[in-house]
């Protein structure tokens, strides 16, 4: 389309609401983020990345939660936690101490093609998930 002067039509300010609205709700949820940030330090947030955990989690919410002693870890038989297994690599399951140092991970969505992993050895970190969620929508 061209406009009166010749030069291309912008388009109406209705078209451009909803992006505006969405790099509101965007900025606004980035910044619940830092403000958790900075309120709990000792906390780490992460991002779903997989669909293992559904109805609990989706792609894209965000999970945080405090890092666990081991000691603390037959209190949470059961519930959804993020495990770093290795160096930099997250995974949210459900968690079940087994015999003596092995660990095992559950999804919920194994018809995804989500296993469950079994540790044989201490994971980097165990987090709990429960302390805060966030939508990224």
């Amino acid at each position: 389309m061209q406009s009166v002067l010749g030069g291309p039509e912008t388009p109406p300010l209705e078209d451009k609401k909803d992006e505006f609205f969405d790099l509101t709700s965007q900025f606004l949820f980035f910044k619940e983020i830092e403000s958790f940030k900075k309120g709990h330090p000792e906390m780490l947030i992460t991002l779903i990345r997989d669909d293992s955990m559904p109805p609990f989690f989706k792609v894209g919410d965000y999970v945080g939660g405090p890092i666990l002693e081991k000691s603390a870890y037959g209190r949470e038989q059961g519930n959804i936690c993020i495990v770093e297994i290795e160096q930099g690599e997250i995974v949210i399951r459900q968690f079940f101490v087994r015999e003596e140092n092995k660990i095992l991970l559950l999804p919920k969505n194994s018809e995804a093609g989500h296993n469950f992993i079994l540790l044989e050895k201490e994971p980097a970190r165990r987090i709990e998930i429960l302390s805060w969620r966030g939508k990224n929508n």
